[in-house]
């Protein structure tokens, strides 16, 4: 089929809880919302990751679940009974779902001339697909991953910089100023 129907079988719970440690946000938010979770019988599996201020909660239905919406409705009647235990400074948790979807094109560039790659010319390169891309009509989706980041590299000799009157770390300060 050009357009097959795909059902929604995973989804996400995302809460903030600005500047909590990773460990708070596990055992203030994240736990609580799994405990709530974990009471329907209907979901696969969870998998959470609590960072700096914030709770992300990966939710799987079981294969054998047909209709999702009403499991998916339960989902997000857990989520809101688990809002009265969590800290009043959290947010409230967003469910979202995660759609199913297919890739119709994907595209490596690859340097193929001579020398090392040139990484900031291929992200370039790269970023000009991207908008192409975007133009086309039809087109829902465009992501572009595996930049690496830009470097800025600075090397001085320990004999410039004495002759400069500087310390490594005058010449880190006046470079991030």
């Amino acid at each position: 089929m050009e357009d097959p129907q795909i059902t929604q079988r995973a989804a996400q719970v995302v809460t903030f809880l600005p500047g909590a440690t990773p460990e708070r946000v596990e055992s203030l938010v994240t736990e609580p919302l799994e405990d709530e979770l974990f009471e329907l019988e209907e979901i696969d599996s969870l998998e959470s990751t609590s960072g700096t201020g914030i709770s992300i909660i990966w939710v799987e239905l079981k294969e054998s679940i047909r209709d999702v919406d009403p499991v998916w409705s339960k989902v997000r009647s857990k989520i809101d009974d688990a809002v009265p235990v969590l800290p009043p400074e959290a947010s409230d948790p967003e469910y979202r779902e995660s759609l199913p979807t297919a890739s119709a094109l994907i595209v490596g560039l690859t340097w193929e001339l001579p020398g090392e790659p040139n990484y900031l010319i291929l992200g370039r390169l790269a970023e000009g697909l991207e908008d192409t891309l975007r133009s086309l009509p039809g087109t829902d989706k465009v992501e572009r991953f595996g930049n690496p980041d830009e470097e800025i590299r600075v090397e001085i000799a320990a004999s410039e910089l004495a002759r400069l009157g500087l310390a490594a770390q005058d010449l880190s300060q006046q470079i991030a100023a």
